[in-house]
């Protein structure tokens, strides 16, 4: 609910980016995306814990939840590395959060969501 107040569209003409610095710091910074990646709260990325997905789906899911469309190829390869990495604090779980969170902060995210 406060994620849509702070991005509902204003209105005007669809060819124009109507947002700001102030929607890109919610984005970067605030707590609407803060919890949405915050690996202690239920949710997404704790249903990614399951046994029964590999590091793949994970991936395909998070591209699902957010962009509303599976990961292209080199997306999905790059994207999989990193999280099987566990990026740079070596954590696979956290590495899904920052996923996620660059996701979220995506420009595709951005004006197509």
């Amino acid at each position: 609910e406060a994620f849509v107040a702070r991005f509902r569209n204003p209105g005007g003409p669809s060819s124009g980016y109507q947002a700001g610095i102030p929607q890109a710091l919610t984005l970067m910074n605030g707590g609407v995306v803060a919890r949405a990646t915050d690996l202690r709260r239920r949710g997404l990325l704790q249903a990614l814990d399951a046994p029964f997905f590999n590091d793949a789906q994970r991936v395909e899911t998070l591209f699902l939840a957010t962009l509303s469309r599976l990961p292209g190829e080199l997306e999905r390869e790059q994207f999989t590395r990193y999280v099987e990495s566990g990026g740079p604090r070596g954590d696979r779980r956290q590495a899904l959060g920052d996923v996620l969170w660059a996701l979220l902060n995506s420009a595709e995210f951005t004006l197509n969501h």
